[in-house]
């Protein structure tokens, strides 16, 4: 199995109107500059080189972007930016001073759209110092986008990251870039998941979680995470019959209370059907609770899930509230989707941070 290095940064910057940012963030609904930082292979104690690409997306320039970038951390230091001569068109120039160790100050004039080519404006060059993974902050601490007709638009605090990962990749199938890796990492290492296949070790995380793989889940996270369940004399459920994989977690998961299956007459559990959402919060709150969780009554938070009459409602309101499970969107309106499939993925993500794991993205 190989050692993999991935140095991963992403950064959005646009321009708006001198009204219309925030504290956190500038927001344009017409013309906008996108500037990114790729995402960088690297390995600690080692020199990275950071290309800063310019993307019009069709849409107008500023005539000069102004900016300050900062990396706040002594792990790495900021050691030269390089101009790259084969992306900069006529009538582009950049000009840039190193403040500190681990500032520079960037100018790039010119930038009118009928001088302007995408690719990349300049390269970061850094010097890894430490061995230590991590993830490190990576600022605009100052920023000034001038439109053609010379109108500044100031805003600051946009804010990326550079993950630097030097462990082993586990699983064949979930690489360090991936964005539930360190997820899914925590549920094998915690012993809750041993994936979808031993020869090659592959997670399968873009398949659908079927309710017997949530059996697993709610067993170990109840019993412990070495838990192996014992044959119930007899079957409990009509449609798991003993030479289903799942038919002693089913069964087990029966006897704790956790689920009264997907039918009562006859009892049945549905082991291969997928789980929704509006299920995953039910299961994801009860792995962190306990069988006999009841969360408070919803509130109508999320435009697709009426506060009443829906019998997940309260339940997908507390998994949310708890960063159990994320909304499926936020502009215009909040939304959770109840009726989407829930991915292995995703539900690594949610049993990691129910059993604590991980703590939540925003802790």
């Amino acid at each position: 199995m190989k050692k993999g290095y991935l140095i991963l940064l992403v950064f959005i910057v646009l321009a708006a109107p001198a009204h219309a940012f925030a504290a956190n963030s500038i927001s344009a609904p017409a013309d906008h500059v996108l500037v990114s930082i790729q995402e960088v292979n690297g390995s600690p104690m080692g020199t990275i080189i950071v290309p800063v690409e310019l993307d019009s997306q069709g849409n107008g320039f500023p005539a000069a972007l102004n900016l300050d970038i900062s990396f706040d951390n002594a792990v790495m230091d900021l050691q030269d930016v390089t101009i790259s001569d084969s992306a900069l068109s006529a009538g582009k120039e950049l000009v840039y001073v190193l403040v500190s160790d681990n500032i520079a100050r960037i100018v790039v004039y010119g930038l009118e759209q009928n001088t302007m080519m995408d690719g990349s404006l300049f390269d970061l060059e850094f010097a890894s110092t430490s061995s230590e993974n991590g993830t490190y902050p990576l600022s605009i601490s100052s920023l000034t986008l001038a439109d053609p007709q010379a109108v500044e638009l100031r805003g600051t605090g946009v804010d990326g990251a550079v993950i630097i990962s030097s462990e082993t990749q586990i699983f064949t199938d979930v690489p360090p870039d991936h964005w539930a890796y360190k997820y899914i990492e925590a549920l094998y290492q915690g012993g809750y998941s041993a994936g979808c296949s031993s020869e090659p070790l592959k997670y399968c995380p873009d398949q659908d979680l079927a309710r017997a793989h949530m059996a697993v889940f709610v067993e170990r996270s109840h019993h412990g995470a070495s838990f192996i369940p014992t044959d119930p004399a007899s079957p409990v459920f009509e449609d798991v019959t003993v030479s289903h994989w799942a038919y002693d977690w089913t069964a087990e998961m029966y006897e704790d209370g956790y689920t009264a299956g997907c039918s009562a007459d006859p009892l049945k559990f549905c082991p291969d059907s997928s789980h929704t959402r509006a299920e995953a919060a039910v299961f994801l709150l009860r792995i962190k609770h306990g069988w006999n969780y009841e969360p408070d009554p919803a509130t109508g938070i999320f435009s697709d899930v009426p506060a009443e009459n829906y019998w997940a409602a309260r339940w997908i309101e507390a998994a949310y509230e708890e960063s159990l499970l994320p909304a499926c969107e936020t502009i215009p309106d909040l939304k959770f989707c109840p009726d989407i499939i829930v991915d292995r993925a995703l539900a690594a993500y949610g049993v990691s941070i129910a059993k604590g794991l991980l703590p939540p993205p925003s802790e």
